[in-house]
């Protein structure tokens, strides 16, 4: 299709549309499969998530209950939670800001 003064601004939208879009549009897929991996798209039809509970759904709380972390740890290979390094990695998690 020859590109006129008429059909010039369906050209530089069509163009921009490939370059913006057409180019990533594999990697594009990819990734919003993988989501729905994660969430079904059924669930977010049925829904209709905000953007701040996909947040929630995908990431998690953002905050670490340090006292759970600490009550659920489990030690291994000889290590009963009570030696000195063992102390130093809960007095750094503990130094940690939220």
């Amino acid at each position: 299709v020859r590109v006129t003064n008429d059909n010039k601004r369906e050209y530089v939208l069509l163009k921009a549309h490939k370059m913006l879009v057409g180019t990533i549009e594999a990697q594009t897929t990819a990734i919003i499969d993988a989501f729905h991996t994660l969430i079904p798209r059924d669930l977010l039809d049925k829904y209709n998530f905000t953007s701040l509970e996909m947040q929630l759904l995908v990431c998690g709380e953002q905050r670490v209950d340090v006292a759970d972390l600490r009550r659920s740890c489990r030690y291994e290979e000889g290590y009963s939670g009570k030696e000195d390094v063992i102390g130093w990695f809960w007095d750094a998690v503990d130094a940690f800001d939220d």
